[in-house]
């Protein structure tokens, strides 16, 4: 438990066949590199994406097949998939959370793939971080309610568009 309503799981070797996966999405994937605004000016992502809107359109079947598993074991419909390339110790993410407000819950997955890395959580209020390392083929799962707060954002959001 991370507190009263969010929760976080790591459930180490979840994808055996993690080298397989990861030769596969290294050579069909359309890896792009993305710009975003931070602060006040656009940079570059120090990593690589790729993103399939709808996985049942999916060229890579093991894809479809990992979010089919993990609909199963968390109850949670997974009809969209995005992927991360880390190609060396120079790529990273700067802290982030990831804000949904299709659900008044949200259950994020992140399978690991390829060379051992932290996996780092830090209350959004402050205080210490928890340390995951996440070695290929591991799963991380976190799961919570929206705050009061961050629920009325994005009622005011979807309102609004």
């Amino acid at each position: 438990m991370l507190d009263a309503t969010s929760w976080v799981e790591h459930a180490s070797s979840w994808a055996p066949e993690e080298d397989a996966l990861m030769s596969v999405f290294l050579d069909i994937a359309g890896w792009e590199q993305r710009q975003r605004w931070m602060y006040d000016r656009m940079v570059f992502e120090p990593r690589l994406t790729a993103e399939y809107p709808v996985l049942a359109k999916t060229p890579v079947s093991s894809l479809r097949a990992i979010a089919e598993r993990l609909s199963a074991e968390y109850g949670v419909s997974y009809e969209r998939a995005w992927l991360n390339l880390y190609r060396d110790h120079n790529d990273s993410t700067a802290w982030h959370a990831d804000k949904h407000c299709r659900s008044a819950e949200s259950i994020v997955s992140v399978l690991s793939l390829g060379e051992t890395r932290r996996f780092l959580i830090r209350p959004r209020v402050g205080g210490r971080s928890m340390t995951f390392l996440a070695k290929g083929g591991d799963l991380i799962v976190i799961g919570g309610k929206l705050s009061a707060r961050l629920g009325a954002q994005c009622s005011q959001r979807e309102g609004a568009s």
